[in-house]
């Protein structure tokens, strides 16, 4: 519809005429991309104005994917709005990410404010997609430090593991992440959990040569 597409392009002034015009503010093209969905990854002026205007909060596009999880990754701004509106914080999309997982892709400081934003929220920190990877499996992965430590805050599980087997603390000397492989040995991480192959994060890091990793995980056995 052309709302959808003016809502997609931030185009708000069409958006404030269409509307005042009678728009279906909840109509869904071929993909059920509802504007408030397409907006919600760069327009927050047009989310603003949708959400005033009664734009369903909780609409799902094909891959169940909703405003929010589309904002988390990176629009602030956005996310705040959605959530002060009755957003559901841990709706899933179709391979089961939450905003909260989403969110703790990306190391930046506004992704960090995000994750932070959806947990005092009521984000569940250990909620898990399909493939049984957590928000803090995700952080680990991607050498997310202060996500990280901002999960291990907030009562995550440390050890959980994903579908192969993986924890975060194999990630991240997969990574070869001395700061998060530190953090999680201090917060309790299990050295010697395997994986689905029987391997460990330290067979991970010989495999690899990765010197410090390597000794941090022998120093740890040996306490």
């Amino acid at each position: 519809t052309a709302l959808i597409l003016a809502s997609k392009f931030g185009y708000i002034e069409v958006v404030k005429i269409l509307i005042e015009n009678g728009a279906n503010i909840n109509a869904k093209n071929n993909d059920n991309l509802t504007a408030l969905i397409e907006a919600s990854s760069f327009y927050y002026e047009t989310v603003k104005i949708l959400i005033e205007n009664g734009a369903d909060i909780n609409a799902k596009n094909n891959d169940n994917s909703t405003a929010l999880i589309e904002a988390s990754s990176f629009y602030y701004e956005t996310v705040k709005i959605l959530i002060e509106n009755g957003a559901d914080i841990n709706a899933k999309d179709n391979v089961g990410t939450t905003a909260l997982m989403n969110a703790s892709t990306e190391d930046d400081y506004i992704n960090y404010e995000i994750c932070k934003l959806l947990i005092e929220n009521g984000a569940n920190v250990n909620d898990k997609d399909f493939q049984g990877d957590s928000a803090l499996i995700y952080a680990s992965t991607f050498g997310n430090y202060e996500t990280v430590k901002l999960l291990i805050e907030n009562g995550v599980e440390i050890n959980t593991q994903n579908k192969d087997g993986y924890t975060a603390l194999m990630e991240a000397a997969i990574s070869d992440d001395e700061e998060i492989v530190k953090l999680l040995i201090e917060n309790g991480a299990d050295i010697n959990i395997k994986n689905n192959d029987g391997k460990t994060a330290l067979d991970f890091a010989e495999e690899n040569d990765y010197k410090n990793i390597i000794e941090l995980l022998k120093n740890s056995i040996d306490k």
